[in-house]
């Protein structure tokens, strides 16, 4: 893809600086009781997805080997209600 689309400096600068605000948006609401960002943070941690070094890639499994695990509706929607369970459960 790279051939197709040359990257400038100035639009790998862009991504990486939204990239940045994102994440660091994502941390500061995790901090706090916000249930989405804690579901965002489970699912990654349960995808084993993590940041690749090529911006333009975006997620990438850790390690790249073994099955991907996939989401029913039945698991992700579980997967919220532990999470909002703890939430929960936390709250003064």
């Amino acid at each position: 893809m790279n051939d197709l689309v040359p990257r400038s400096s100035s639009q790998i600068a862009l991504l990486q600086a939204m990239e940045l605000i994102f994440e660091s948006q994502q941390r500061y609401l995790i901090d706090g009781h916000n249930i989405p960002a804690h579901i965002r943070k489970r699912f990654l941690e349960s995808s084993k997805l993590a940041r690749d070094n090529d911006t333009y890639v975006g997620w990438t499994r850790v390690p790249q080997n073994g099955p991907f695990s996939e989401y029913s509706s039945a698991a992700f929607q579980q997967l919220e209600d532990d999470v909002v369970e703890e939430i929960i459960a936390r709250s003064p």
